[in-house]
């Protein structure tokens, strides 16, 4: 899957075929790049702009919703990516060398210039990560079911709603969360939403060059920056509650994955990650429970199969229950040897901030 998106920006067979990740998730060209860098898009903000003009719309639909949301998000993409070249070229070669990894980058020695120079046989890649992708997808497909094709709610009233922070509006939320299809309960409604967003942002983020060679590549991943990011955005019509966390990764959301771990799969899978090429990260969770039956290991193994023969490109699990999490939280004392994996690392539990904590406590663990 990567060496197809590799190839479609003219890597070749053999040098995509010894990429390398740095770090998480992250593609590079070994030994033959200037070193990675990578910054954060705030996806659920274009779409809650796009709602906000929606109101001001004559005639309102779907498509023209869309049509908003193509402006605003290609809009602040520009302004976002002027603003990471202008970082990135802000200093000169001449300033910041490195002769150590020049003298072990192809071609630097060969070219006498230095990796930041020019030297590399290859410029680097600056990934961007799209985040929030089921809160997008599940926004989207409430909106699409509840508002235009169902009409059982007027879209000034969930405006409203949103504008208040479902504060008077609980019955809408309750409406919003539960009547609505999320992602990553293998319901093609909603995860044909994620399928468009995922291959749609990839392709726009392609679009862009650095001045002196290099380009910008799309991610979905958040590390814990759906966190922060969240603090910036009003209430979403996934249900979703104003300055807190958006969707994590490219995971389902919290807690709406129902359906169980097959469906989870089901739905993760159905994307098109190949122009992906900064990668992807996907945390799934299970309650320990699940495994004291004799026959886990067989379900599990046909899980990992599944996995591998859908083409997945990056799943990620905790095997701690949220019951154990809840006690590290109550008794650290007690816990400070429990690592969890957050998203794309792994850490100490009780060593994480409060906000981290509740993040990874959020996910829901699938069990019996």
């Amino acid at each position: 899957m990567l060496l197809q998106g590799l190839a479609e920006i003219a890597i070749p067979d053999e040098v995509a075929r010894d990429y390398c990740m740095v770090g998480c998730i992250e593609t590079m060209l070994a030994g033959r790049q200037p070193a990675w860098s990578d910054c954060f898009f705030n996806t659920p903000l274009c779409l809650t702009e796009a709602l906000r003009r929606m109101r001001c719309e004559p005639r309102r639909s779907y498509a023209r919703l869309m049509e908003l949301f193509d402006e605003v998000f290609h809009t602040a993409l520009r302004d976002f990516i002027t603003e990471r070249t202008r970082l990135a070229t802000a200093r000169t070669s001449e300033q910041f060398p490195d002769p150590l990894l020049s003298a072990l980058t192809q071609d630097c020695i060969s070219r006498a210039r230095d990796i930041n120079d020019g030297g590399a046989l290859y410029p680097r890649f600056i990934g961007i990560a799209m985040m929030g992708l089921a809160t997008l997808a599940d926004s989207l497909a409430a909106v699409k079911r509840l508002v235009f094709e169902e009409a059982v709610l007027d879209y000034d009233l969930l405006m409203e709603a949103l504008q208040a922070d479902f504060a008077g509006y609980e019955a809408i939320r309750q409406m919003l969360q539960r009547r609505a299809p999320k992602y990553g309960n293998d319901d093609p409604y909603v995860d044909e939403i994620a399928v468009w967003w995922v291959n749609y942002a990839a392709e726009a983020v392609l679009r862009y060059q650095l001045p002196h060679g290099g380009r910008y590549v799309s991610c979905m991943g958040s590390n814990i920056n759906n966190i922060a990011c969240g603090k910036a955005v009003p209430a979403t019509p996934d249900g979703r509650h104003a300055g807190t966390p958006i969707s994590d990764a490219a995971s389902p959301s919290y807690g709406c994955d129902l359906h169980g771990p097959t469906a989870f799969l089901c739905s993760v899978a159905r994307p098109d990650y190949h122009r992906v090429l900064t990668g992807s990260v996907i945390n799934m969770k299970f309650d320990p429970t699940l495994f004291a039956d004799l026959d886990a290991p067989t379900w599990f193994s046909a899980l990992t199969h599944m996995f591998v023969r859908e083409r997945i490109p990056e799943l990620q699990f905790n095997f701690n229950g949220n019951a154990l999490l809840r006690e590290a939280l109550e008794h650290p004392e007690t816990h400070e040897n429990l690592v969890v994996r957050v998203s794309g690392f792994s850490a100490y539990f009780v060593r994480l901030a409060l906000e981290v904590q509740q993040d990874i406590l959020r996910r829901r663990a699938h069990g019996m």
